[in-house]
């Protein structure tokens, strides 16, 4: 027979080399030629315009959810997450009798169930020293290893305290020291930790975080929520020991109780006894906050005071009448004048005042009671204008 001359491959492996080759020429194609669809919003680039296509799907999102406003690229994505919407708002069949807990799964139910098993198990190990029971031993070693420890903590050497931690007692020192290295950038104000300070600060601010639900009114500390809802609710917590007469906040029954013991912390604007004395000048003032403005001269700090001509400002204006004020409380008691706010009404006749001392001095006229007395003749007034214009007949 004829024999070729070059020899004949009958495998296929000439046909794979070929679809290599192929393969590889496409390759090198993307390569060399630059992405030449690009998106606009991600700045991601595509070689080919079915890819960049496909891609455009993912901004467009043409499926949203009425219930959430949530957008999806498919339909049956779509879908899906509507039946979530409908698992949520459907009955939970599987309820609690004791808790009243409900859930979708019988599983989960029968777990919850067996919590409250777990509750009424006994707890026959029980603390020698303060009575509390354990349902095991080693729950009951921890608890003793805390008693041993607050045998061991560390006392005050000025007063009764005592404190966890040399960190605790070191910071419970500064209460006996003098000395405080914190100040206020605003007014200079100094405090003797930095909890305090961070405390003041927030006189600065005009944030307000903490609403009343009942009348919208807003306040910076938590505890001036706690007292202004006791206007709603009627809540008097402090009574006076003497005539039983209830109060809203220990201030005001400190106030009160002075009728009750003689005191006279207020002095006569007249005669000008002034029992609040400053230690560098000498000067006199009749309350002690306004020693401690006056004291700011000397350690000279002037808030608010113009750098040219030294004269005070009044950095809080009104939006209303642009008449201006030195704090944030005096603005507020001024804004009642134009909106014809009066947040304080009397419980007895439900009169409303836009000031809290205008609504002290009127519930006077239902309790008889009359706080501001003459020293000299020991008649008794109401009010404080009707002292000082009585005081005018000695003068």
């Amino acid at each position: 027979m004829f024999s070729p001359l070059f020899p004949v491959f009958t495998d296929n492996s000439t046909q794979k080399k070929r679809i290599k080759t192929g393969g590889g020429r496409r390759k090198r194609k993307e390569s060399q030629t630059a992405r030449r669809f690009s998106c606009e919003r991600c700045n991601l680039g595509f070689y080919w315009k079915g890819d960049f296509t496909k891609h455009m799907k993912v901004h467009k999102e043409p499926f949203p959810c009425e219930k959430c406003g949530r957008s999806f690229i498919e339909k049956k994505s779509l879908e899906n997450h509507l039946l979530r919407h409908e698992k949520r708002n459907a009955p939970m069949p599987f309820s609690c009798p004791k808790c009243k807990r409900s859930y979708r799964r019988e599983q989960s139910f029968q777990n919850h169930l067996k919590r409250h098993q777990l509750v009424e198990l006994p707890k026959p190990f029980a603390c020698d020293q303060c009575g509390k029971t354990f349902r095991v031993q080693q729950s009951l070693e921890n608890h003793l290893v805390r008693h041993q420890k607050s045998k061991q903590l560390l006392k005050c050497p000025l007063c009764e305290k005592t404190c966890k931690t040399a960190v605790l007692l070191k910071c419970h020192m500064s209460v006996h020291s003098e000395e405080r290295p914190f100040s206020c950038a605003t007014c200079g104000k100094e405090f003797k930790s930095k909890d305090t300070l961070r405390f003041h600060q927030i006189v600065h601010s005009n944030q307000k975080k903490y609403q009343c639900t009942m009348c919208d009114e807003t306040f910076k500390y938590a505890h001036s929520l706690t007292v202004h809802k006791r206007k709603h609710t009627g809540i008097t917590p402090f009574i006076c020991t003497v005539c039983n007469k209830p109060y809203r906040t220990g201030t005001a029954l400190k106030r009160h109780s002075i009728v009750h013991t003689g005191e006279k912390p207020f002095t006569c604007h007249i005669c000008g006894a002034r029992p609040h004395i400053c230690d560098v000048c000498g000067k006199g003032f009749t309350l002690k906050q306004l020693l401690r403005n006056h004291q700011r001269l000397h350690a000279e700090v002037r808030p608010f005071r113009c750098e040219v001509c030294g004269k005070r400002q009044k950095p809080f204006s009104c939006g209303t009448c642009g008449k201006c004020f030195s704090n944030t409380g005096n603005l507020n008691r001024h804004q009642r004048i134009h909106t014809g706010e009066k947040p304080f009404s009397c419980d007895t006749c439900g009169r409303s005042f836009n000031q809290g001392n205008s609504l002290k001095a009127h519930q006077q006229i239902h309790t008889g009671e009359k706080q501001f007395m003459c020293d000299k003749c020991g008649k008794s007034f109401s009010y404080l204008r009707n002292l000082k214009d009585h005081k005018c007949f000695y003068v």
